[in-house]
């Protein structure tokens, strides 16, 4: 069987788009809802890590406050502190393992149970004695200067502890005999200020969370819900269809009877046996609209193409028609338009891949770059200053702990650099007991208790943590949650020459200091960028949005995608997906640390947009722009064409045949029209070189295109042969001149 043009052209349109749907359906839904369940229970591990995050962090503040309010209470409990106080170590040392936390059904509790002592500790006491000085504080006084003021405190001292008999501890035993095996409590935390967090409910995968507490009575099992985020709705509902769709499985579909879902699964072990069960949900309507969906520049290019292959069906009809078809007007027309309008747009779309492909990648590499090496060079010059700083006042501590100096002005402590300022700087001990403190802000009835839990306490001694090394310096980085107020800071360590202090016999082993860093807690950048600090692991040790600190990994947000990347230990420029959308990234090993990086990335979408918009924009001006012209021209053709009795349907484009029957005439005329062509766009490229309004260069290429139309029908219509000019007003004029002669 022999196919004609036409044939042939109809099969390979039928068999490309068959392929296209195949592909469509059975290879790329498929993969994409792989990858799609796949993300999604990362993410919700992700947000079970975060929890256990959230309830260490609440613990820690609770550590404090009871360890301030026993120090508090014994100190008012003793009229005469001059004398050497005994007690149980136990009763001032709050053990972290031992505070409790309980997830009841409406609020969280933490409690923590007072042990008695074994007989190994009834022979071990701490001295508390009553000290000057101990602790400096820097407050606002009355007037608008920051001085020093010192506070009389209270210093306790592990290192004072004495073996003393049974009797000489009896008094104090029975003092504190009431107070044993009792259980002290902060205040609740209700869940919707617990769990009021985007990296807990992240709304951006999943419509909502439900958190739930199994229950175990008599081998019976039941699902207590505790928290959701989904408003307006019953609990008892999201316990029955979770216990009866089976909580130990990781994915499920469940129908909660408005809607179908989606669920994942997981379960969160806590300390004391607790066990609670994390479910993200996702509607199946919005599965579906996830694996179906492709990227907007995949989308965008497509659309352009199906519109130049629509343009261009009239050029596809010449090629195809066979020799006993016809033309007419409607497919002259078509293809005049085809080659007008086809241009133009193929024009904006070299136009539309090189701004999103071309332009754009290297310009945000030169930005990201520029950025990235800026908030290097900051981080290293403020962790540099905060050592120095540091390193300052602990030249200066004896100097401040004298009696005849009761206040300083604070600027006389602060060194004359960019980053002047700190949060606290104080000395511990080699067992992270927090010794002497000096602070701006106010330490009024708090008290530290044991710091071995931080990494810059005990890595200066035990080589843990992120060691930074730099212009002499150096010194162990942790990024913190502090342990008094909740707020995000930075804690720098450093061993120093041990000193043994005349009062107590301790030693001091480490100086610290912790500080906001400006450098990378909420700087000034440009508006859509970001950056991240992360180590080899992915840990996100800083980031642009600060929530985020400590509580994302950012290898597996970018689908792992950088993990190769960070083996080369080089700076390199890529695309990745990153919270699912594409993003622009830069990444750097950053200067002054082993294993630590420094990614700053903006959104392809953010950058996009502008230049979509554009795109737009230009489109619908384009299509104003060849309305406006043929409304003009046809105004003009319909002005000077006159009517006939036989109504003779004259072709409106006639004047735009090249007539040859005087070829000297021809050829004057047609490059007197190339010259117009290329004096009118030389002045509307230089009119737009000195005119930046937009609306002016808009007006003056309508301007010049309707003069320079109207010029070619005038010009080449009086060129036409009789027959055509017999139904215009051109014949008429030439015989008005001749009649005239």
């Amino acid at each position: 069987m022999k196919f004609s043009n036409r044939g042939w052209v109809i099969l390979s349109t039928m068999i490309l788009i068959t392929l296209a749907f195949m592909y469509y359906f059975l290879i790329y839904t498929e993969n994409k809802e792989k990858e799609i369940i796949k993300d999604n229970y990362r993410v919700l591990v992700q947000i079970s890590e975060n929890i256990h995050q959230l309830i260490d962090g609440v613990k820690r503040q609770a550590e404090t406050k009871l360890y301030s309010e026993k120090v508090n209470d014994i100190l008012q409990n003793k009229s005469d502190t001059s004398k050497f106080l005994s007690f149980y170590l136990d009763s001032i040392r709050i053990n972290f393992d031992s505070l409790r936390v309980s997830f009841h059904k409406e609020k969280l509790s933490i409690k923590y149970l007072n042990r008695a002592s074994d007989k190994n500790k009834s022979n071990r006491a701490i001295r508390v004695k009553k000290t000057e000085y101990d602790i400096l504080k820097l407050s606002k006084m009355e007037s608008s200067d920051s001085l020093i003021k010192y506070k009389n405190s209270i210093s306790i001292t592990t290192d004072s502890i004495k073996n003393r008999n049974s009797k000489e501890l009896k008094n104090d035993t029975n003092a504190k005999a009431d107070s044993e095996n009792k259980e002290g409590q902060i205040p609740d935390i209700k869940y919707d200020q617990l769990f009021a967090n985007d990296l807990i409910q992240r709304k951006d995968v999943f419509n909502f969370i439900v958190i739930s507490k199994l229950n175990k009575v008599d081998n019976n099992n039941s699902l207590d819900i505790i928290y959701t985020n989904r408003k307006g709705v019953s609990f008892i509902s999201f316990g029955d269809s979770l216990l009866n769709q089976g909580y130990q499985k990781e994915i499920y579909k469940v129908d909660l009877g408005a809607a179908q879902y989606v669920t994942f699964n997981t379960k969160i072990e806590l300390e004391g046996g607790e066990v609670l069960y994390l479910t993200g949900f996702i509607s199946q309507e919005k599965m579906r609209d996830m694996k179906r969906s492709v990227s907007v520049y995949f989308l965008t290019f497509a659309i352009i193409i199906t519109v130049l292959i629509l343009i261009g069906l009239p050029l596809i009809k010449l090629k195809v028609m066979s020799t006993f078809e016809r033309l007419y007007r409607r497919d002259v027309t078509l293809t005049g338009f085809s080659l007008i309008f086809g241009p133009a747009l193929f024009i904006i779309m070299i136009f539309f891949i090189n701004s999103n492909f071309i332009h754009n990648k290297y310009e945000q590499r030169d930005a990201l770059k520029r950025l990235n090496y800026k908030l290097e060079e900051n981080l290293n010059e403020e962790i540099n200053s905060a050592i120095i700083q540091a390193k300052s006042i602990d030249n200066r501590r004896d100097d401040l702990l004298e009696e005849n100096k009761y206040r300083y002005d604070a600027d006389s402590l602060l060194l004359e650099f960019n980053y002047q300022y700190f949060n606290a700087i104080f000395w511990t001990d080699i067992r992270a007991n927090l010794l002497y403190l000096v602070s701006f802000e106010s330490y009024e009835n708090i008290y530290v208790p044991n710091l071995m839990h931080r990494k810059y306490v005990r890595g200066p001694l035990t080589d843990e943590g992120y060691l930074f090394k730099s212009n002499g310096n150096k010194a162990t980085l942790e990024s913190i949650r502090s342990v008094t107020d909740g707020n995000y800071e930075v804690g720098l360590g450093m061993k120093i020459e041990p000193k043994i202090l005349k009062e107590s016999k301790d030693t001091l082993n480490i100086l610290t200091t912790v500080f906001n860093s400006a450098a990378v807690m909420n700087p000034v950048i440009p508006a859509g960028y970001g950056y991240a600090i992360f180590d080899k692991k992915g840990n996100t040790i800083f980031h642009s949005d600060i929530t985020k600190n400590l509580n994302e990994n950012f290898l597996m947000e970018t689908d792992g995608k950088l993990s190769s990347y960070t083996l080369i230990q080089e700076e390199f420029f890529t695309v990745v997906s990153y919270y699912r959308n594409d993003h622009y990234i830069y990444l750097n090993p950053l200067k002054g640390f082993e294993d630590l990086y420094l990614v700053t990335f903006v959104s392809r979408d953010y950058i996009s947009s502008p230049n979509s918009i554009a795109l737009s924009s230009t489109f619908v001006v384009l299509l104003f722009y060849f309305i406006t012209l043929a409304i003009i021209y046809y105004l003009v053709y319909y002005y000077f064409k006159t009517s006939n009795r036989l109504k003779q349907k004259i072709f409106a484009f006639n004047w735009l045949r090249p007539y040859m029957s005087d070829p000297l005439w021809f050829e004057k005329r047609y490059l007197s029209l190339i010259y117009l062509n290329i004096v009118s766009i030389l002045f509307m490229i230089i009119f737009a070189q000195f005119v930046n309004e937009g609306g002016f260069i808009l007006i003056n290429i309508f301007f010049i295109s309707i003069i320079c139309i109207i010029t070619y029908f005038f010009v080449l219509s009086d060129n036409m042969p009789y027959q055509k000019k017999l139904y215009s007003g051109f014949l008429k004029h030439n015989t008005k001149k001749l009649i005239g002669k």
